[in-house]
């Protein structure tokens, strides 16, 4: 299967990659992705225009840091500690005391940045 890919430039900010994929995911029936180096690619498992127009238009909203997707930068190290101090306070824990981040731990998936700082 051949990936159709729209590529991105980076903005002149951070922006929380997990909010995107987020969205893409929800929005993107053909939206399997991305990767990034001197620009973010979205790669779709169809060539769907409004799918990939839909992507640039949400990308182009993003105009500078005061929206909600832009991210103070979070590096590895930090991120792991957020993971592992959620991991630590959900032991005592039954499920419905569990926070969304939490919970997605507890069933191997990811949670964003903002679901871990919570």
């Amino acid at each position: 299967m051949a990936l159709k890919t729209l590529e991105l430039e980076w903005k002149e900010f951070n922006v929380s990659l997990d909010e995107l994929e987020t969205w893409a995911r929800a929005n993107l029936p053909s939206y399997v992705g991305c990767s990034a180096d001197r620009n973010l690619r979205l790669h779709f498992s169809a060539d769907e225009a409004e799918e990939q127009e839909a992507a640039q238009a949400m990308w182009d909203a993003i105009e500078d840091e005061e929206h909600e997707w832009a991210a103070a930068y979070v590096s590895k190290d930090d991120r792991e500690a957020l993971i592992a101090a959620k991991k630590a306070d959900a032991i005592s824990k039954s499920w419905d005391q569990l926070d969304a981040a939490q919970r997605k731990l507890l069933v191997g998936q990811s949670p964003t940045l903002a679901e871990l700082q919570a």
